[in-house]
């Protein structure tokens, strides 16, 4: 399956050098980083890993999830975006998976691993995709012209519960938060900074 039509957008804050093998994975897609901790030790680390970065910011001031991942949103030009974070672990076919979801659901903006330590609640365990209420910011890939088409997150968050606005307003909305339970996903929890 091709890779061209998703890019990866990870946002930084300093980041523990252990983690960085984490990010193999997304060595054949397009990669946007910004890194809002001033780190220019990180970024060799990071571009001998991934050598498909084509944006690479630093900033020495952070500006929260919701404007960096907005702010990296802006500058993709695929079909979708994979926001993940250095401290989530998933492997290409259970991304691919995820994208298999947007052909089969019409209505589908996001499409959501299960990630083991989260309690992703599903009344249908026998399905493989199914709708969910909520998303975590920690990975999910996202059609590219919905998320702007749902006006991004909101920014007066500045980190935590601005995937759960979202969340809410895609609800509100025509198109539906999917879970693939044939795709996994291992969050660390806390590890993406030191």
């Amino acid at each position: 399956m091709k890779y061209n039509d998703i890019t990866i957008i990870l946002l930084l804050y300093k980041t523990p050098y252990k983690i960085i093998e984490n990010l193999k994975v997304y060595s054949k897609f397009k990669i946007l980083i910004l890194d809002q901790s001033n780190d220019q030790i990180i970024k060799p680390k990071i571009k001998k890993v991934l050598p498909n970065i084509s944006y690479y910011k630093i900033t020495n001031k952070n500006e929260g999830f919701a404007k960096g991942i907005n702010l990296l949103s802006k500058k993709v030009k695929t079909k979708y975006f994979l926001c993940t974070q250095p401290d989530v672990k998933i492997n290409l076919k259970s991304i691919i998976n995820l994208k298999k979801v947007f052909k089969n659901k019409k209505n589908c903006i996001i499409s959501i691993p299960k990630i083991k330590s989260y309690n992703q609640i599903s009344k249908k365990k026998d399905k493989k995709i199914v709708i969910v209420d909520r998303m975590i910011g920690a990975i999910f890939l996202v059609k590219t012209k919905l998320f702007y088409k749902i006006k991004k997150f909101d920014e007066d968050f500045f980190f935590y519960w601005e995937d759960l606005d979202l969340s809410r307003r895609i609800k509100n909305s025509k198109f539906n938060i999917y879970l693939n339970q044939d795709s996994y996903a291992k969050h660390l929890g806390g590890k993406s900074t030191s």
